[in-house]
């Protein structure tokens, strides 16, 4: 007996004359349906109608073309995700481009000097990379015509694993450390760029006191409010784009490092392996919801296109074994909140 769900072959593990028992096969259902059909011998029984899969988060896509892990983060420009992804060569490296409305992929040569500890970020209509050189560290990319531009410098000294986010017509820069020094105090100085202008302003400072450097933190903007967490640390700030102020709030539930933030139906949330968590405004707390998939992954990609959040890619982590790039995207379909 074998049983098939769109085409794709299921794990029996059970059963008796009326009933079967299967493990479905981890293969994406963007529709949240699956037809089904039964094979033994020479016969063929086909499912009159559909069924419904209910996970939280729904596989979409598992045939990018490439392993694509978050070093440098990913930004959104309509309906299309973008992921600059670091290679053994320079000449290797990749823009790849995911099309949440066909769920295509194209991928294309990156025309720009990228670093582990680069950062990213998008407005409405272009993307900024800032990666840590001497001259020409701040660049952007204008999809339209497939073109990186170099802009004006960043005014702070060069950095690792800096804050970047958008809020707006406005990119904002800065934090981060120097990890040529790893016990160098972070840096607290934070920047704004106006793309129209493409001049920088000097924001309010982030002094995190004296602590280990700060690795990889991740930006949730809801808003004109952005959560800052993660970096190895329990620490969480908010940043008010509109005062211009930073505010300590309550700790995260655990020090992580390499999370991802994203934002959905004005609500912010944090990822890290198959978790997620939901900040609360109200009383300025975190609550554990929806897992992702069946795969504890690092180092991962979150993103919100058109009312949609998805989260993929990164290293899949099983209980002995690091280092196992994934493909796929999950898209969160049915929340529970």
């Amino acid at each position: 007996m074998e049983v098939f769900f769109n085409g794709e072959p299921a794990k029996l593990v059970g059963g008796n004359r009326t009933m079967l028992q299967v493990i479905i096969p981890v293969v994406p259902f963007p529709e949240a349906k699956a037809s089904i059909k039964l094979g033994m011998a020479d016969y063929q029984v086909i499912g009159k109608e559909e069924i419904c899969i209910k996970d939280k988060w729904l596989m979409v896509s598992n045939d990018a073309p490439d392993n694509f892990v978050n070093y440098t983060g990913s930004f959104v420009i309509g309906s299309k995700a973008y992921f600059l992804l670091l290679k053994d060569a320079p000449e290797q490296n990749e823009l790849m481009v995911f099309e949440t409305k066909t769920l295509n992929w194209e991928s294309k040569q990156l025309e720009v000097p990228l670093l582990a500890t680069s950062n990213v970020t998008g407005s409405s209509e272009k993307g900024y990379l800032y990666t840590q050189s001497e001259n020409n560290n701040f660049w952007e990319y204008d999809p339209n015509i497939d073109l990186w531009t170099k802009r004006k410098k960043f005014p702070g000294k060069n950095r690792d694993f800096s804050v970047m986010f958008s809020v707006g017509k406005y990119i904002f820069l800065g934090l981060g450390n120097d990890q040529n020094t790893p016990w160098e105090p972070n840096f607290s100085d934070f920047y704004r760029y106006d793309p129209i202008q493409d001049d920088w302003e000097e924001m309010e400072d982030l002094d995190f006191g004296p602590s280990s450097p700060k690795l990889k933190m991740a930006c949730t903007v809801v808003g004109d409010k952005i959560i800052l967490s993660g970096g190895g640390s329990f620490g969480v700030w908010m940043y008010d784009s509109t005062k211009n102020s930073w505010d300590r709030k309550n700790d995260f539930p655990m020090a992580l490092s390499f999370t991802s933030g994203f934002s959905f139906n004005d609500q912010g949330f944090v990822t890290l392996g198959r978790q997620v968590w939901k900040y609360n405004f109200q009383d300025d707390s975190w609550t554990e919801v929806d897992e992702v998939g069946f795969s504890y992954r690092y180092r991962s990609f979150a993103f919100t296109i058109e009312g949609k959040a998805y989260i993929g890619g990164g290293d899949a982590i099983p209980p002995t074994i690091w280092g196992n790039p994934t493909r796929n995207v999950y898209r969160y379909d049915r929340p529970s909140f």
